[in-house]
């Protein structure tokens, strides 16, 4: 049951994917493969990238209704992007 619950966790891994998939829906520069490579690049060689396959430091629940909000109209929604309670919060990981 354990092995169950942890492959339904919401990582920091998907919470990237989630916010790169939004960006870029909305972005029209770029194709979305090539946008999606570049921003999760930014991702995994930031301060996180020892963070990838801990539990997401936002809800899944929040983080899915702001990208919702903003991909249904592509202009920031009116409540801001979920962060963190703790703005360190990737110090502790890997």
């Amino acid at each position: 049951m354990l092995f169950l619950l942890l492959g339904c966790a919401y990582t920091v891994g998907d919470y990237w994917t989630d916010l790169t998939k939004a960006h870029c829906k909305c972005d029209q520069e770029q194709p979305w493969r090539d946008c999606q490579d570049e921003w999760m690049a930014v991702y995994e060689d930031g301060p996180y990238a020892a963070c990838v396959d801990d539990p997401s430091p936002v809800p899944r629940a929040e983080v899915k209704e702001w990208v919702r909000d903003y991909t249904d109209n592509c202009l920031d929604p009116d409540s801001p992007l979920p962060e963190p309670d703790d703005p360190t919060w990737f110090e502790s990981c890997g």
